[in-house]
Order: C-alpha cells, then structure tokens, then sequence
C-alpha cells in the first residue's frame, strides 16, 4: 500500500471515530467464545453472541503474539488485533488490558514498512497514528502506566518526523508540552536533544543522539529511519559538498551520516549523484568532493 502523512493520519483518526459508529449500552458483556476471530466494521446494534468477553480476549492477544513470534505476516496479525480493540470498544472496556493491546498495535506499526508516497520505505502511519490517539485517551483513564512516559516519546519524535513535511506542528507543541513534565528523564532530555539538532539541522550530533538511544525508547528507531534519516542525510551530504574539496573516506561519511555499514553509504552517495575512487575494495573507497560538486549540479541542471 501507499501512504502520505497528511491522509494517513486521517485515516487514522477516521479508524479511531470508526468504533463510536455504534451507540452501546453499559454494561453489556459478550459471550463468544471463539479465540480468533477476523474485524469486521460494525454497522448495527452489536450482539452479545458474536463479542467475545475480556477472558477471550486475553487468549487471543496471547495467540495473536505467538502467531507473530512465529513469522505470521503483518496484516493478519494486525486485523486479529483490530478485532480484539473492536470487542474491547463494545463492552466499553478500558483498563490496562486494553492499553496493552493498544502499545502492541503502535510497535507493530512501528516495526512495519510500508511504500510511501515519495516511493520510500515508511512505518504504517496510519495505525501507528490510531494507536496514539486511543493511548492518549487509555493513559488519562489509567494513570502511571508503565510504558506511558516511552510512547510520550515516541509521539513526540513521530510528529517531529511529520512536522518535517510541513504537517503536524500543533500537534508537535503539544507533544513537547506533554513531555515537559518529565524534563528530568534521561530519555525526555534524549528525545529535546533530537528535535534541537534536527530544527538546526546538526547532522553530526543528531546522528550520534541517535546512536545513543536511551534503552528505555528503543523503538522510536523506526521512525528515524524511515521519516528523519533522509531529510538529514540530504543536509549532511550538502554540508560536505559545500565544506570541503579533498577525498573523504566512505568509513568517515558512514558514521556521520548514520549508515549502517559502507556499502550502505557508498549506495546512497552514488544514487545522490556523487563520484566515488578506489571503490574496489568498499574499504578504500573514498568520496571525490570536487567532481561530486559538478555531478550533482549537472544532475539538478537536468530536472
């Protein structure tokens, strides 16, 4: 599938209203005691048959992790957990147990590729973005969650990433203001330390932030790598054409523009227009700033 931020985000907000379609009453309570079971939208009146109870469901969220340990692909996974948010919605349950399931869907997507509309490799924006609105809800209505102060991070750096687009400020400062309680955690600090490199345009210290993510939020990798790496690669490997004239060495280049090896590098300079020596072996392979500069030029001159 293909994904823009900006539509995907209301998609995802569209699938956060989806379940509020139907008005139900409190206190209902299913008895289906199927463990899988496909999401299907609800347009009528739920009944208590076809909704499996909280002790369901747990077996289910346990089947669904075991089936995604085992290599089950993303989308079946995904639709059995959608079904178990949908039976949650119904019974009107939003305990831990629901935040649980909620945190798991927003890994998933994190962990996800999807194409996107730029033709690059994207996290599922979408989910990713309907999980956070429903944690934000769950969090008020379960304080002192473990995990709460994490996915405060993760949605501070995600909007930061959706922010780059020219989309999302307002919800960027709130994110900020949401974390500025927390100003003291090691990973708050982290995460303000990111957006401060990535709004000046620090390559170097923002790629070395990232290296150094706190253990705490290990996840928010995904979302660098797939919506902040390219926008400050572009403006490392502009830096470098614009600052210097010698050789530079590929193993140099790698670890200040955050590649993972130099193959990596090396493909991603060259698909950049820029002009490589000694590239056999990898190891010696060194950037020609000068003729990269007249490269790169021509290329812009032909678009």
């Amino acid at each position: 599938p293909v994904y823009h931020p900006a539509g995907a985000i209301q998609q995802g907000k569209a699938a956060h209203e989806d379940n509020d379609f139907v008005r139900v009453s409190v206190g209902i309570v299913g008895t289906c005691e199927e463990v899988e079971k496909s999401y299907v939208r609800q347009t009528r009146q739920p009944d208590p048959s076809t909704i499996r109870p909280e002790r369901v469901l747990r077996k289910s969220l346990d089947s669904v992790m075991q089936r995604s340990s085992a290599g089950e692909r993303y989308d079946s996974v995904m639709d059995s957990l959608m079904a178990i948010c949908q039976d949650l919605k119904l019974q009107q349950i939003e305990n831990t147990f629901t935040v649980s399931v909620r945190e798991l869907m927003a890994t998933f997507a994190l962990r996800e590729r999807c194409r996107g509309k730029s033709g690059r490799e994207e996290i599922d924006i979408s989910t990713f973005s309907d999980a956070i609105l429903h944690l934000g809800t769950l969090y008020n209505k379960n304080p002192q969650q473990e995990r709460e102060l994490e996915f405060a991070v993760y949605r501070f750096i995600f909007w930061l990433g959706i922010a780059l687009g020219n989309f999302g400020d307002s919800q960027l400062n709130k994110s900020a203001c949401a974390l500025a309680r927390h100003k003291d955690h090691l990973a708050v600090r982290h995460a303000f330390s990111i957006h401060e490199a990535v709004t000046t345009g620090d390559f170097y210290s923002y790629f070395r932030l990232v290296r150094n993510t706190p253990k705490q939020a290990q996840e928010q990798r995904h979302i660098h790598e797939t919506m902040i790496f390219p926008h400050m690669r572009t403006i490392a490997f502009n830096a470098v054409l614009k600052s210097f004239k010698m050789l530079l060495p590929i193993p140099l280049l790698r670890r200040s523009m955050g590649f993972a090896s130099d193959e990596e590098a090396c493909d991603y300079l060259k698909s950049n227009g820029a002009v490589l020596v000694d590239a056999v072996p990898v190891n010696g392979c060194s950037l020609d700033v000068d003729k990269s500069k007249a490269a790169v030029a021509g290329m812009a001159a032909t678009k």
